[in-house]
C-alpha cells in the first residue's frame, strides 16, 4: 500500500512531464531489444552490396613445389622432375554473362636422367600469359541467371532490413499505447477518487440523517454500499495502474516502480475528424513482395541452368621458355610466341522427360510468386481500408461517450438539490452518481482506444 501511495505520489509532483517523444527516445536508446532491432537494421543496410559480390573482381594466386619421380615409358624421359611454379591472375564475371580472366603462369623445371638428344635444356623457365573470355549463350545466356540470383539477394537483404524496421517500429507503437494507457488511468483514477470523495460525503450526510430519523436506515445502508463500491474501484484502479507503470519501466529499460509525471490527453487532437486517405505502404507487407520476388528470381535462374550449355570461348595468350629466368618473363610479355583458340562449348542434358519437368515445376514456382505478390498488395488495402473504418467507429464512440459524460454530469448535479431539497430518494441519488461514474470511465477508455485506432493507421507510416 505504501507503495502505490508513494507512486501516487510521485506522478501527482508538480514540474516537468515527460512527453511522449522523451519517452519513446528512452525506449530507442535503452530498451536492449529496441537497440538490438536498430542495429541489424542498420548493419543488413550496410550489407545491401554483399548481392553484388559475385561481380566483384578476383585476384587470386597459386604457389606449388614439386617433386615427381614417376616410372616413365618412354626411354627418353626424364626419371625425375623437379620445380616450383606460381600463379597469380585476375577474374571478373559480368552481369551480361562474360567471364574474363587474365593471369601469368611460371613455372621452374629440373629434369634428372633426360637424354641430351632429347631435349634442348633440362633445367628451364617456362613462363606464360593468359587472356580468356567466356560468353554464355544458352545456360545462363547473356547472364540472366546471374542478374537473376543478384535480384533475389537483393531482396532477401531488403526482406531482413524490413523485418528488423517492421519489429522496432511495433516496439516504439506498443511503447506508444503503453504511454497513453497510462495517462488513461491517471486520468480514471483521477476520476474514481473524485468519485469516493463525493461517495465518502453522501454517507456522511445520510448517517447524519438516519441518526436524527430524517432518513430510513435503508438509505444509510445504501450510502455505505456505494462508499465501499467505488473504494473498490479505485484500489482495482490502483493495482492495475502499478502494473502498468512496471511495464512502462520495463519497457525503457528500467528496473522500478516509480515514475515521472505525464503528459494529458491532447484534447483537442482527439475530436478532430480523420484526414483523408494517405498513401499506404508497411514493412510487413513490403516483406511479403520482397519474398514473391525471391521466389520468381530463384526460379528464373534455376530454369536458366538447366538449358543447355552452349558457351563461345576465346583464349589469347603468349609463351616464354629459356634457362634464364627473366629471359623467360621477357619473351612471355612481349608476345613473341602467342597462341589463340576460338570454340564453343556444348552440352545438353539427354534426361529430356525430367528436364521438362523441373521447368513445368520452376514455371509454376513463378505463378505462385505473382499470386503472392497480388495477394500482399490486396492484403493490404483491405487492412488499411479495415483500420481506417475502426478509426472513424473510434472517433464517433468517443464523440458519444462525452456527450454522454455532459449529460449524466447535469443530471447527477440537478439530483443532488433535489435530494438535499427532500425530493428524490437516496437509491435514485445514488443510481445517478453510478451512472456518471460509468460515463467517465467509458469516456476516458473511449479516448484510449480513439488514440490506439490512430496508432494502428501510423503504423503505414514511414518509421523515422
Amino acid at each position: 500500500m505504501k507503495t502505490i501511495l508513494m507512486i501516487i505520489a510521485l506522478t501527482s509532483v508538480p514540474g516537468h512531464a515527460l512527453t511522449l517523444a522523451e519517452y519513446l527516445n528512452q525506449v530507442r536508446n535503452e530498451n536492449p531489444q529496441a537497440k538490438s532491432l536498430a542495429q541489424q537494421a542498420d548493419s543488413i543496410k550496410l550489407r545491401m552490396e554483399e548481392a553484388d559480390s559475385i561481380l566483384i573482381p578476383e585476384l587470386y594466386g597459386l604457389v606449388e613445389q614439386f617433386d615427381d619421380k614417376r616410372d616413365q615409358i618412354s626411354n627418353f624421359a626424364q626419371s625425375r622432375a623437379q620445380g616450383h611454379r606460381w600463379q597469380l591472375g585476375l577474374r571478373k564475371q559480368t552481369s551480361f554473362g562474360l567471364q574474363g580472366n587474365v593471369y601469368f603462369l611460371t613455372q621452374r623445371n629440373t629434369l634428372t636422367n633426360a637424354p641430351a638428344f632429347a631435349f634442348s635444356s633440362t633445367d628451364y623457365q617456362d613462363s606464360t600469359a593468359v587472356f580468356e573470355l567466356r560468353q554464355s549463350l544458352w545456360r545462363n545466356g547473356f547472364g540472366d541467371a546471374t542478374r537473376a540470383d543478384i535480384e533475389a539477394r537483393r531482396s532477401e537483404l531488403r526482406a531482413e532490413e524490413l523485418r528488423a524496421r517492421f519489429e522496432l517500429k511495433n516496439l516504439l507503437l506498443n511503447a506508444e499505447d503503453l504511454y497513453w494507457a497510462l495517462v488513461s488511468y491517471n486520468q480514471i483514477v483521477k476520476l474514481q477518487e473524485e468519485n469516493v470523495e463525493r461517495a465518502m460525503k453522501l454517507r456522511d450526510l445520510m448517517r447524519r440523517k438516519s441518526g436524527l430519523r430524517l432518513v430510513d436506515d435503508v438509505d444509510a445502508l445504501q450510502a455505505q454500499a456505494a462508499f465501499e463500491s467505488r473504494e473498490l474501484e479505485l484500489k482495482t484502479s490502483r493495482d492495475e495502474r502499478a502494473a502498468l507503470i512496471r511495464q512502462f519501466n520495463t519497457m525503457r529499460g528500467r528496473d522500478s516502480d516509480e515514475i515521472e509525471k505525464l503528459d494529458e490527453f491532447p484534447a483537442e487532437e482527439m475530436v478532430m475528424k480523420v484526414a483523408s486517405k494517405p498513401g499506404m505502404t508497411r514493412e510487413d507487407f513490403k516483406i511479403l513482395m520482397e519474398q514473391a520476388r525471391v521466389m520468381d528470381m530463384k526460379s528464373r535462374s534455376a530454369r536458366s541452368t538447366i538449358q543447355p550449355k552452349l558457351d563461345l570461348v576465346a583464349t589469347y595468350g603468349s609463351n616464354g621458355m629459356d634457362g634464364r629466368t627473366a629471359n623467360s618473363y621477357s619473351e612471355a610479355h612481349e608476345f613473341r610466341h602467342p597462341y589463340w583458340t576460338v570454340g564453343l562449348q556444348f552440352a545438353v542434358s539427354i534426361d529430356i522427360g525430367t528436364i521438362n519437368d523441373i521447368r513445368r515445376g520452376y514455371a509454376a514456382n513463378r505463378r505462385a510468386a505473382r499470386e503472392l505478390a497480388h495477394h500482399a498488395q490486396f492484403s493490404l488495402e483491405r487492412v488499411y481500408a479495415d483500420l481506417h473504418r475502426k478509426l472513424h467507429d473510434a472517433q464517433d464512440q468517443y464523440e458519444r461517450a462525452r456527450k454522454l459524460e455532459r449529460l449524466q454530469t447535469e443530471l447527477v448535479q440537478k439530483e443532488r438539490r433535489r435530494l438535499i431539497n427532500g425530493r428524490t430518494t437516496t437509491f435514485q441519488a445514488l443510481t445517478l452518481e453510478q451512472n456518471l461514474a460509468a460515463a467517465q470511465i467509458q469516456r476516458v477508455r473511449a479516448q484510449l482506444a480513439l488514440v490506439q485506432a490512430r496508432n494502428q493507421l501510423k503504423s503505414f507510416e514511414e518509421q523515422q
